[in-house]
Parts: C-alpha cells; sequence; structure tokens
C-alpha cells in the first residue's frame, strides 16, 4: 500500500499527524526537508503529498511545481500559515495551520503549540490521578473477575462481527445468480462484489483486533498491575514530554479552540475498572441504607 508523504520540519506537528493517520490505517512517512522529500518520492511514490510551505532547505511551492511536472495527479497538500490571498493565482490544495493570528491565519479554530501542549500535559496530570484513585478504591475487587467480563465483552464483539462477515459473504454468493438471470447489469454485479469484498475484509479486521485483545486478557496481559503502573511511571512528571505522549495517549484530536479530544491507552480496562467502581459505590450506599 502507497503511503502518505508528510514533510514538515516541525517534529511536533509531524508526530501528532502521523500518529493520527496511522491509527486510522494509512501508512506514513516522513520527511523535514525538500532533500529528504525529493529521496523518498524517488524510493516510492507515496499516495499523496502533505508539505509546509516554509522549509529549511526551500519553498513547498516550489516542490509542488517539481512534483507537477513529474506527476500532474497526484494529490499534493500544502498547509500554510499565510494568508491564502498571497497565493490565490496557484492551483493547489491547502488548509490553515492555526498557530495564531500574526501568520494571517482565520480559522475559527486557532490554537498556539504552546497551548495545546499545556492543555494535554493537565488532561494527562488529571487522568494519571484518576487511574491512582482507582487503584486503591479497585484494590479489594480480584483482576479474574476484570479479565473474565472484558473477555465476555471482546467474544461478543468477535461473534457479531463474524455473523456480519457470513452476512456479507451469502449476498456475495448471490451475485452471480442475479447476474445471469438478468436481475443486475455486469457493471453492477462487479460494483456490489467490490463492495462486499470490502466490507468483508473490514470486518475480518474487526474480528483480529478482537481477538488479540480477547488473547491478552485470556493471558493475563491486561492485568491491573501492567496498565496502572504505565500511567503511575510517568506521576512525578512536571513537563510533557515524547515518550509519556506515546506511550499513555491513543491520539489527540482538536475540535475547537476550547475542546481538545484525549484518547488514552488502555481505555477498556480503564472504563471496566469506572464500572467495578460504581458498583462498589452503590453497593456501599445501599449498606448504609440498610
Amino acid at each position: 500500500m502507497k503511503k502518505i508523504l508528510l514533510i514538515d520540519d516541525s517534529d511536533t506537528y509531524t508526530w501528532c499527524l502521523q500518529k493520527y493517520l496511522q491509527h486510522r490505517g494509512y501508512p506514513v512517512k516522513t520527511a523535514c526537508t525538500l532533500k529528504e522529500a525529493r529521496a523518498a518520492i524517488q524510493e516510492e511514490m507515496p499516495l499523496v503529498v502533505c508539505c509546509d510551505l516554509d522549509l529549511p532547505d526551500g519553498s513547498g511551492m516550489d516542490f509542488l511545481d517539481e512534483v507537477r511536472a513529474a506527476d500532474k495527479e497526484l494529490p499534493f497538500i500544502l498547509a500554510s500559515c499565510h494568508d491564502k490571498d498571497d497565493y490565490k493565482d496557484k492551483e493547489y490544495h491547502y488548509y490553515y495551520c492555526p498557530t495564531g493570528k500574526k501568520n494571517g491565519c482565520t480559522s475559527s479554530v486557532m490554537l498556539k503549540e504552546s497551548d495545546l501542549i499545556e492543555c494535554v500535559q493537565d488532561s494527562l496530570k488529571g487522568h494519571i490521578e484518576n487511574v491512582a484513585s482507582l487503584d486503591a478504591l479497585l484494590s479489594s475487587i480480584s483482576q479474574e473477575r476484570i479479565n473474565r467480563e472484558l473477555a465476555q465483552e471482546y467474544a461478543a464483539q468477535i461473534r457479531v462481527n463474524e455473523k456480519r462477515v457470513a452476512q456479507t459473504e451469502g449476498f456475495k454468493a448471490k451475485l452471480y445468480e442475479n447476474l445471469v438471470s438478468g436481475i443486475l447489469t455486469k457493471e453492477e454485479f462487479l460494483s456490489y462484489k467490490r463492495k462486499y469484498n470490502a466490507d468483508i475484509e473490514l470486518f475480518q479486521k474487526a474480528i483480529a483486533e478482537w481477538n488479540d485483545k480477547l488473547t491478552d486478557v485470556l493471558e493475563n496481559r491486561s492485568e491491573r498491575n501492567r496498565w496502572i503502573n504505565h500511567f503511575m511511571r510517568f506521576s512525578t512528571m512536571e513537563d510533557i514530554d515524547r515518550r509519556a505522549v506515546m506511550q499513555l495517549i491513543r491520539s489527540i484530536r482538536v475540535m475547537g479552540k476550547d475542546e481538545l479530544h484525549i484518547e488514552f491507552n488502555y481505555q477498556d480496562e480503564y472504563q471496566k475498572a469506572i464500572s467495578l467502581a460504581e458498583q462498589i459505590a452503590t453497593k456501599n450506599e445501599e449498606r448504609m441504607v440498610g
């Protein structure tokens, strides 16, 4: 599968976008200079190019012209913090990198890198504190019970997707019969066949992912001490670093100027622990009433 080529000299921006794309199944190649980008394209033609406008060894605009001369069909995205009117006579796709009004950005979503880092750091510290509180509350609950409930949930998800595969295989099996009988044209037959194959591939991928999670639980690799200690190792963190982000955070999405969505790792274990904590609180209240 061809890769998305990201060209930017900002490690933070490149890393965040790379993680976002990889999380959604896209292979990514990165470069921080035009020289590295040229080498990457010579090695393998990318699926799409996403390039910063200002790079240490040249302009993304000039590189766009260079790429267009070699391949007019290759999708090319320029990331710019400049006013779009500066380049309105150029034919290219662009989006704004919202880093501040002083750079000409007019998007309603404007978030400085320093504000983003501060927000992520505060959220991460808060989540670590929540994990520590859960650990103290759940100390009386056996990990065997947590694993058993997780295994039941994962097995149910596997069955759902297996049922979807079987149903789609059934639809696919009837396509040729419908083609011969004249119900479908050849174009419709091929279109439905591609769709069903894509659906089956998607369901099978989901089954594989749920099976991996189930295996982890059955082999006790998702035990409480493991995932909680994963967070507690950073409990004394003062400033956020790359290692903490990579190990503790699955994705970061900027929804708006005042809205940031962070998905942490070990969400299944965390949500199950929350559910058990609520059950404990309910039972304690019932005892007090009784």
